[in-house]
């Protein structure tokens, strides 16, 4: 069964969020991504891991339908920052946050007030590169 939650709260300048899996054997990245364009292309990525105790997070951006690269390897800059990490219970929590609008032209725009497409994925290995085993997308307001 999948559980999965992804938990928000913005205020003026910044996202806060709560990335979430709790599956028995899914002790592994994470990954949540803001409004694509098509697929997984355009959306603003967040993926992270924790490995030996030490939480990893990585700014990346939907370069291609079903791929994404570091918004520092096109370019961009990484806008994202590390809260917390930890593996318990079977899952994996990363929390951090995230400006709602970045000067980085990889990172496209919060909708605050409207409809937000977000996708949800875990499962793989610690990587920022490991396929997503679990995927699903939803659409929410901020």
């Amino acid at each position: 069964m999948d559980h999965r939650k992804v938990g928000t709260k913005t205020d003026l300048d910044h996202v806060n969020s709560d990335d979430q899996s709790n599956n028995p054997g899914y002790t592994a990245e994470v990954a949540v991504a803001f409004n694509p364009t098509e697929m997984m292309q355009g959306a603003n990525f967040i993926i992270g891991y924790v490995q030996d105790g030490r939480g990893y997070i990585r700014d990346d951006y939907g370069s291609r339908l079903t791929s994404h690269v570091s918004d520092e390897s096109q370019g961009g800059t990484h806008d994202v920052v590390l809260v917390m990490g930890e593996e318990k219970n079977g899952g994996t929590t990363l929390r951090f946050t995230l400006p709602v609008n970045s000067s980085d032209e990889y990172d496209g725009k919060l909708n605050i007030g409207g409809t937000n497409t977000i996708l949800l994925a875990y499962g793989g290995n610690d990587s920022f590169t490991s396929v997503h085993r679990v995927k699903t997308k939803v659409e929410t307001e901020f």
